[in-house]
């Protein structure tokens, strides 16, 4: 009762050596070393004693495989639990998050706030909002209102992100500061808290801040901000890793030595558990990217290689193999990367097109460009699109194609939108012609 731990366990050892069965003695010794810290230990009590404690334990359990990052394993012992009391649906909504599975963690987190009546009703409104703003983030979710109150820094900084997930960026803004506000306020009336101690904690709220900055394009604001988050060294390894892949991208191809610093805040031990699938993605093609624009070309190949063959269907990783190979002068290499994953891969394939027609015209094969850009089913009739294929077969003098290419435009705005703006402009401009 007195919280001292490591003086109850030596008391333990002495009972149990006694009488190694004691199931109360083995019940204290297994939350005497959660409370430690050791969940290792804890687990190894409770699996050589899994006969004599059975379901009695089943939180503890959970609640270390959850602790050791064994995310997977907790599932299954939250699963197979006999009874699922309040304490392991707590746990379980927790699990579910770190698995990503946001929409089995909303129905958790709803159930809980409508079934439970303690001191903890906020904890779990902060969790609920943390979901709706990871699924708006993260999957691109619409927003519903569940009625979850903006009365604490957490709330409003959940509320922030999930109106960045929609695009709504001045909003997300001034929430983001409504949520500096109320931080300061709550924590200026404790006397222990530093100036110091208030930074480290806005530090999240100032790095999302930061990054509203970027996407609006104010990158110098943003950057001054994301450095002061560095400057602070809080102890949240993603927050930093966040905050530096974002310095990165800034910077691009300028100052890659600032850029090579930050880049270990992205490898620090720990992080792939503390950051959505998605974040970790983007931080990986960056580390790419970085070591395309550092002349490491075999780095940057290693890297490549590997997020192609974690995410197959994605164009990004094969651009940026396309993209070293340019800088090496490997053109018909290049295209040809480019032909396989367009094969492969249809559904995703139109940016990869335009890249290939944009190779084909470095190398001043405009024809063979323009074939490439008219099997690009989803911009078939793009005015851009009908704009370049006239421009460029009017270039060769190909006058026939030109037409041709009206005539299609035309013939599909005819059966589609007949009478809209774009049909009557084509017509207009084919006349032109």
């Amino acid at each position: 009762q007195n919280g001292d731990f490591t003086r109850a366990l030596k008391a333990l050892t002495k009972i149990l050596h006694e009488n190694r069965d004691d199931v109360t003695a083995l019940n204290c010794k297994i939350v005497c070393l959660v409370q430690n810290g050791s969940f290792k230990e804890a687990l190894n009590v409770m699996n050589t004693h899994s006969k004599l404690l059975g379901s009695d334990v089943v939180f503890e359990k959970a609640y270390c495989e959850y602790r050791l990052n064994r995310v997977d394993s907790a599932l299954k012992t939250i699963e197979a639990a006999p009874e699922q009391t309040d304490k392991l649906k707590e746990l379980y909504g927790q699990v579910l998050y770190r698995l990503e599975r946001y929409d089995d963690c909303k129905s958790v987190y709803t159930d809980l706030i409508r079934n439970s009546q303690d001191e903890y009703e906020e904890e779990r409104k902060t969790n609920l909002a943390a979901v709706v703003a990871s699924m708006s983030q993260w999957e691109e979710a619409p927003l519903e209102d569940l009625g979850l109150p903006e009365s604490t820094y957490e709330l409003c900084y959940n509320a922030a992100c999930a109106l960045i997930g929609q695009g709504q960026l001045t909003e997300a803004l001034n929430k983001l500061r409504q949520a500096e506000e109320l931080c300061r306020v709550s924590l200026a009336d404790d006397s222990d808290v530093t100036e110091e101690d208030i930074e480290s904690e806005l530090a999240v709220i100032h790095s999302q801040m930061a990054y509203i900055m970027q996407l609006q394009g104010r990158t110098d604001d943003a950057l001054q901000l994301y450095n002061q988050v560095i400057k602070l060294k809080p102890s949240d390894v993603g927050l930093l890793a966040v905050t530096a892949n974002n310095i990165i991208t800034i910077n691009k191809d300028q100052n890659v030595f600032d850029s090579k610093k930050k880049v270990k805040l992205t490898n620090a031990e720990g992080v792939e558990y503390k950051l959505a699938k998605k974040q970790l993605q983007a931080i990986d093609f960056n580390k790419a990217l970085l070591a395309m624009y550092t002349n490491q070309a075999d780095q940057c190949r290693k890297l490549s290689s590997s997020l192609q063959s974690q995410n197959p269907g994605h164009p990004r990783p094969v651009l940026i193999q396309v993209a070293q190979l340019c800088r090496e002068k490997q053109h018909s290499r290049a295209i040809e990367l480019l032909q396989q994953f367009s094969d492969q891969h249809p559904e995703s394939a139109s940016g990869i097109k335009l890249t290939m027609a944009q190779l084909y015209l470095i190398q001043g094969h405009v024809t063979k460009a323009c074939d490439v850009l008219r099997s690009i089913e989803e911009f078939k009739h793009k005015s851009g699109m009908i704009s370049a294929l006239v421009t460029m077969y009017s270039h060769e003098e190909d006058i026939d194609s030109a037409i041709e290419i009206f005539k299609q435009a035309i013939e599909h705005y005819q059966s589609e939108q007949p009478g809209s703006a774009a049909h009557l402009a084509l017509v207009r401009e084919a006349a032109n012609f």
